[in-house]
């Protein structure tokens, strides 16, 4: 059997917690769970995101793919969130609807805003809902 859970918090305010945590609490869940022949892994993405996906806008797309992995073994509780005094980054969206990007551009006063928001993102045709099931593609 293999326990997997996902550490969340904002890094900075929460550093030595983890710190704390990784050392002690989840060290120690990893031998208990190990002579019980059972896998425990704490995910704690604080060092997993790489520059590349954060200026890609893809954190968050990341870390929901790690909470997804760590809900699929069926175990629970498999998410520990810390909660404190900061807000922490609010990255950006990786992806924004037709609806969304326009209101967004038509909110810039500025034309250099503008242009950061249109080299950010770009009008994708080609993203085709899947069809109903009941679709049978007889018109």
């Amino acid at each position: 059997m293999k326990f997997r859970v996902f550490l969340s918090s904002t890094f900075a305010e929460f550093h030595d917690l983890r710190n704390r945590l990784k050392d002690g609490v989840l060290a120690e869940l990893q031998r208990y769970c190990q002579e019980r022949g059972a896998a425990f892994e704490a995910v704690d993405l604080r060092w997993g995101v790489t520059r590349d996906v954060a200026s890609a806008q893809r954190t968050v797309r990341v870390c929901l793919s790690e909470v997804d992995r760590c809900t699929a073994l069926g175990v629970k509780p498999c998410f520990i969130l810390l909660i404190g005094n900061r807000s922490g980054t609010r990255p950006l969206p990786h992806t924004l609807s037709e609806g969304d990007f326009a209101a967004l551009l038509s909110a810039c006063d500025a034309p250099e805003d503008r242009a950061l928001i249109q080299r950010w993102y770009r009008l994708d045709r080609n993203n085709v809902r899947p069809r109903p099931a009941c679709w049978s593609g007889r018109a």
